[in-house]
């Protein structure tokens, strides 16, 4: 059986969102699901069967759904416009907190109880799951829906996203707080229904290696956010649009094993990538060591090797990386330099392409002369020289 893992984040549920509409155009289906805060929510229009219905949430939801915030004046907020309105505004929430508390979880009870169908939730043949925690004797509540009493499935789900902002969440005499200050990741409860297969969306990279090394005798493919991201109530549709289309390629690069940290690079081999750079002048790497104020050997091959052990040497990579991954590594640094589309799939030629392209651009001016590059960065000028000499040699 194979299940699914949402961890919880808020807003980043808007990553699983991207990576589950991958995972299901790779053509997964999931037995079970269990999630804590957004991972149960999202977990749970899944498991009812709603998913587009999920999509369109996303693509329309604001924070005034869920908070009492104005929209407005969360997006002057994030974008820094600070003028006095929003200090009063501001003021006034501060001056209210417990009113605004109240307010924002009425807002988010509306919000789940409209949009949760407990009855399509039991009859589905999908297993589900959430954590919540009890502040009653600080304990935390790890619940399959067989265990959620009749009637109060969206009780739950509340409990387990209520978030901080949020008052305590009363269930028959216990008081509850958000799931995630317990385990953000309930990749056990799915073992408890003997699960061993897991796909598990992650919204933040921390502690990786804590899970790796508790569910090592799973298997396991986590899908990891390839960039920091922010806060948890940052509702506003750019980051949920980005946090989609970062979900989506981070879940196609981990599920095909395909190449690249925060791009998406198609595979090639060793073979390949020797030749492409053996077609590239002699000249072009002994620019880039005398850059670096090394030793330059008179033989290309030589210039070339040492070339590949400066790039592992500078990105922290062992001598048992092979030439594909060198590269990548190398050219990925100035593909996020030149500000080159990390949202598609790039065979290793449109992606060196575009790099070079892009490079050429800030090294040249517009009637084709040198200038200088626009950004002071120690290895912008390495890979700038290199661009120099390749470009005047063979110009476009």
């Amino acid at each position: 059986m194979l299940g699914l893992v949402l961890e919880g984040g808020g807003v980043k549920g808007a990553y699983h969102a991207g990576a589950i509409e991958a995972l299901f155009e790779m053509g997964y289906t999931f037995d079970g699901v269990v999630g804590t805060s957004i991972g149960a929510l999202n977990g749970a229009m899944l498991v009812q069967g709603d998913w587009e219905r999920c999509m369109e949430i996303w693509d329309t939801i604001t924070v005034s759904q869920i908070m009492d915030i104005d929209d407005n004046a969360l997006e002057k907020l994030n974008s820094f416009k600070i003028d006095r309105s929003l200090v009063s505004y501001l003021g006034s929430k501060i001056r209210s907190l417990g009113a605004m508390r109240d307010a924002s979880s009425e807002k988010m009870r509306n919000f789940i109880e409209s949009n949760i169908d407990e009855d399509k939730i039991r009859k589905s043949k999908m297993d589900f799951g959430l954590v919540t925690f009890s502040v009653n004797g600080l304990q935390p509540f790890e619940l399959l829906k067989e265990d959620i009493p009749v009637g109060k499935f969206a009780e739950y789900l509340i409990a387990s996203a209520n978030y901080p902002v949020y008052k305590l969440h009363a269930i028959d005499g216990y008081n509850f707080i958000d799931g995630g200050i317990w385990d953000n990741m309930p990749i056990k409860l799915l073992i408890k229904k003997n699960y061993e297969d897991f796909v598990v969306i992650r919204t933040r990279d921390r502690f990786q290696s804590r899970y790796e090394q508790k569910y090592e005798n799973y298997n396991i493919k986590y899908i990891i956010p390839s960039e920091k991201l922010g806060t948890a109530m940052n509702f506003t549709q750019n980051k949920i649009q980005h946090y989609k289309k970062l979900g989506y390629f981070d879940a196609v690069r981990t599920m095909k094993n395909l190449m690249g940290k925060q791009y998406t690079i198609d595979h090639f081999n060793d073979n390949d990538m020797t030749e492409f750079m053996m077609d590239l002048p002699g000249e072009l790497f002994k620019e880039a060591l005398f850059e670096r104020k090394m030793e330059i050997p008179a033989a290309k091959d030589e210039a070339v090797a040492r070339f590949l052990s400066l790039i592992k040497e500078e990105n922290n990579l062992s001598d048992d990386d092979d030439l594909a991954r060198t590269m990548v590594v190398f050219l990925e640094k100035f593909a996020r330099i030149y500000g080159i589309d990390k949202f598609k799939v790039y065979d290793m030629q449109d992606f060196v392409s575009a790099i070079y392209l892009a490079a050429r651009e800030d090294v040249f001016d517009h009637k084709g002369k040198l200038q200088k590059a626009s950004v002071k960065d120690a290895d912008k000028e390495l890979f700038s020289t290199m661009v120099k000499y390749y470009f005047i040699k063979h110009p476009v």
